[in-house]
């Protein structure tokens, strides 16, 4: 049986390079990104024949594509598979450990997706397992949930989206050097990223970045109008620097909905921290002296107040890392 193990893997990871090469060199002879996008996507999708425990993960580019590399991820895909074929079954993608000391600072969790890709469901996934585990242990992990518009041309427009989310995401791009962006793409402090859809290098990315200590501290309060149709924000934010935001995230706490049309047509998809507007504010006090300051924000129609949260952070100008963050829920007159 291992022997046949073997076999079918060294078939598979052929076939994967074979596949991923022939993408791209297919991909030169088509006109624009967003033809190169369609196809890509269009013969990506996992076949039905392909056992679970041999699935990769898929992303969807807006641009050019890179030949097959091998990957580390290979070694696990083959340790699970000589498991698998000795009678033992994976029960999930990945599980966080009980947190064995108090966190040192918050961790803000950004997670570029759209209701338009397919590859993107999963990665709602692990956002949502993040978001259910902070809650659990009462840990500042603050996950976002940012609905780009890149896809909306594909059959379906992701309701939640918006462009302001997809400039934001080109703005990650140029800060990490590249000139393209995906999903599903997540982003851990403003300085790390990685495909949404990996579970465990999150779970390693965030035990790290919950040991780390925050320079910025962030005070945040919200009251809701008398009309209910907008909140009053207050902040104070301590240690800011030069050339450093205030960003202001209107988080829906949950969100699902049924997908008739495009690649995720007849699906019903759910979502965690769904972010509907967010406000940027530059931090112009000197470094050393504590920056204040109020804003109103208006809500999405349709929204339940009870289901309302608003995330601040403070986040560099120029590197996007993020260096302090704070929640805060309405509180009514």
């Amino acid at each position: 049986m291992f022997r046949t193990v073997l076999a079918q893997l060294s078939c598979f990871f052929a076939r994967e390079k074979h596949e991923s090469t022939r993408k791209h060199e297919f991909s030169k002879s088509l006109n624009s990104p967003l033809q190169q996008a369609r196809w890509f996507k269009r013969i990506s999708a996992p076949r039905k024949s392909t056992p679970s425990f041999f699935s990769r993960d898929f992303v969807c580019f807006a641009g050019n594509f890179a030949p097959w590399k091998p990957r580390k991820s290979d070694s696990v895909l083959f340790a699970m598979a000589v498991l698998v074929s000795c009678g033992f079954e994976p029960t999930q993608r990945f599980a966080f450990a009980e947190p064995s000391q108090p966190p040192a600072g918050p961790v803000v969790v950004e997670l570029f997706t759209s209701q338009g890709c397919s590859s993107c469901p999963p990665a709602d996934l692990v956002l949502t397992e993040i978001a259910a585990f902070g809650d659990k242990h009462q840990l500042p992990i603050y996950c976002l949930s940012y609905h780009v518009d890149f896809w909306n041309s594909l059959g379906w427009k992701d309701p939640y989206s918006s462009p302001v989310f997809t400039k934001r995401q080109h703005r990650y791009a140029a800060a990490f050097g590249s000139s393209r962006v995906y999903t599903p793409q997540m982003i851990v402090n403003g300085e790390t990223e990685l495909l949404g859809s990996r579970g465990r290098d999150a779970k390693r990315i965030l035990q790290k970045a919950l040991a780390t200590q925050a320079t910025s501290a962030v005070e945040l309060t919200a009251v809701l109008s008398s009309d209910k149709s907008s909140g009053e924000i207050k902040y104070t934010v301590i240690g800011n620097g030069p050339d450093m935001l205030l960003q202001v995230a209107l988080v829906q706490r949950a969100a699902a909905n049924k997908v008739p049309r495009g690649e995720n047509a007849g699906r019903e998809l759910t979502h965690v921290r769904v972010v509907r507007s967010l406000k940027t504010v530059p931090l112009e006090t000197p470094q050393g002296k504590p920056s204040r300051g109020k804003l109103s924000i208006a809500l999405p129609t349709g929204i339940e107040v009870q289901d309302v949260s608003f995330v601040a952070y403070v986040q560099d100008r120029r590197s996007m890392q993020i260096t302090g963050a704070s929640v805060a829920t309405f509180k009514t007159p």
